[in-house]
């Protein structure tokens, strides 16, 4: 399963062997970080951690992987929502911003498997 984000990518990032419309959901999704990446170096590490994990969920295609993007993801969406009020996110920073929290409400489910394997152990 992947999300489909159209936009166009000319190739596929060095060892990461994917389909063309995969390679532009992780532009797409690339672009999107690096918005919000910009916010501060916290805000960068996070986003490259959200955009490695959603590399490695479209490699992989387990259930661990897409769980590890959707909980990245909400990491860096909470982490915006925490800041917003000081830092007054920008138009294109909050379309960012909503963007991922798209991500997360679409998956909720995920993170919800996340938190329930969490306490069961």
């Amino acid at each position: 399963m992947y999300f489909t984000i159209h936009a166009p990518v000319p190739s596929s990032p060095p060892g990461l062997a994917l389909p063309e419309e995969a390679l532009g959901a992780l532009g797409r999704l690339r672009q999107q970080a690096s918005l919000l990446g910009g916010l501060s170096a916290s805000f960068r590490t996070e986003a490259h951690s959200a955009v490695a994990a959603y590399a490695l969920a479209l490699t992989e295609e387990s259930d661990a992987s897409w769980r590890s993007f959707v909980s990245a993801a909400a990491s860096l969406v909470r982490h915006a929502e925490s800041v917003d009020e000081i830092v007054h996110l920008n138009l294109r920073e909050r379309g960012a911003l909503e963007f991922f929290a798209q991500i997360v409400r679409e998956n909720e489910d995920l993170l919800d498997a996340t938190a329930f394997a969490h306490r069961a152990a």
